[in-house]
């Protein structure tokens, strides 16, 4: 991505989930390079900017750059870990370990999430009830996990 911001969706369109968010130098599409069997839906929240690169060029790019590839193994491998929370997400009945690890996910490398959504439609992601939700969060905030500012959490990757 050149320019802007957009969300990539899984899923059908009954039911997307959202995988990530993706910004000025992010790619997308990792999934979808090598397997033509594999889609996945990218929603633009701001104007975007997006450069294409076909999976041929991309492949010779591989071959003629080692650390090209290098590089992309490393992200596919971040991507695995990811998709490995998420699993954990789904299958984890610990309402507070459930919200850390998705706000872990958003986050990133970054120390803050910004959710431009309030906790209804957190708890309809995670599927959760609104009052477990808020009591998670409380007790995050209480024991010094997270730090919340309306829709912005501030998390403490050091404890």
């Amino acid at each position: 991505m050149l320019d802007g911001k957009a969300t990539v969706l899984q899923g059908n369109n009954r039911k997307d989930v959202i995988m990530r968010t993706v910004a000025a130098g992010d790619f997308f599409g990792s999934a979808s390079l090598f397997e033509s069997n594999y889609q996945s839906s990218i929603k633009a929240n701001t104007v975007c900017r997006v450069l294409y690169i076909p999976d041929v060029l991309f492949e010779h790019i591989l071959n003629s750059y080692p650390k090209v590839a290098v590089n992309y193994i490393r992200f596919l491998s971040g991507r695995i870990c990811f998709l490995n929370r998420q699993i954990e997400n789904f299958t984890c009945d610990n309402t507070e370990v459930k919200i850390l690890n998705y706000l872990y996910q958003l986050a990133g490398e970054k120390e803050e999430v910004h959710l431009e959504y309030g906790i209804s439609q957190l708890s309809s992601r995670l599927n959760m009830g609104r009052t477990s939700i808020y009591r998670a969060i409380d007790n995050l905030t209480k024991y010094g996990k997270i730090r919340r500012e309306k829709n912005i959490f501030y998390i403490n990757k050091k404890e």
